[in-house]
């Protein structure tokens, strides 16, 4: 069975007078990438994409490291667009969030609707997979735009919110689909604590 991992980027330096897509990588959580990649690795990936953000790439560098793999930078796989969007305190945020995924079709903030966003990320995920048709592929990425494919591939008998989804999401965090298909198998929300529990979602 075909293995696709989209993972979601390690905690990023927030700089106010920054565009978020610039941010890269906090110092201190560097480490969290290296864990990432040790959890990672046994999936034995057969190709290691990254979006065009500093955060993403640098997530995926220590697991391409230790698989012999380049860090593939792939159009369309960046987050919802939100270059002109100003930057907002946690609360403000957090309420505009949840506007943007109850209203996909609306403008919320930034360039793109929900909608507009889940359309760009899932026709960059399918050509991820038909340029690398065989074996497991991991994809690293960003929390909204993970959280609007999951809930989108999800069924009438198991529906995922994509508002709840993406609350619950960690930095980093991970789930794996099995393709063709999109059937999610599961969905790590965070890293398993120092102890060894590795238990999902």
């Amino acid at each position: 069975m075909r293995k696709l991992m989209l993972v979601r980027h390690a905690a990023s330096e927030q700089q106010p007078n920054v565009p978020a897509r610039e941010w890269a990588l906090s110092p201190t959580r560097q480490a969290d990438a290296e864990r990432l990649a040790d959890l990672l690795a046994p999936y034995a990936s057969a190709a290691i994409l990254a979006s065009d953000e500093p955060k993403a790439q640098q997530t995926a560098q220590p697991l391409a490291d230790r698989l012999g793999l380049p860090v593939e930078i792939m159009a369309g796989l960046h987050e919802h667009e939100r270059r002109t969007a100003s930057y907002m305190g946690h609360e403000m945020f957090q309420a505009t969030m949840a506007r943007f995924f109850a209203e996909p079709d609306t403008l919320v903030f930034g360039e793109e609707t929900a909608r507009q966003a889940l359309v760009r990320f899932t026709k960059a995920v399918e050509s991820a997979l038909a340029t690398h048709p065989y074996g497991d592929i991991a994809i690293f990425t960003h929390g909204t735009v993970l959280s609007l494919f999951v809930a989108s591939q999800s069924t009438t008998d198991n529906p995922v919110d994509p508002m709840n989804f993406w609350w619950h999401l960690n930095l980093p965090a991970w789930v794996v689909f099995s393709v063709p298909g999109f059937t999610l198998l599961e969905a790590r929300m965070r890293l398993p604590e120092r102890s060894g529990d590795q238990g999902g979602a």
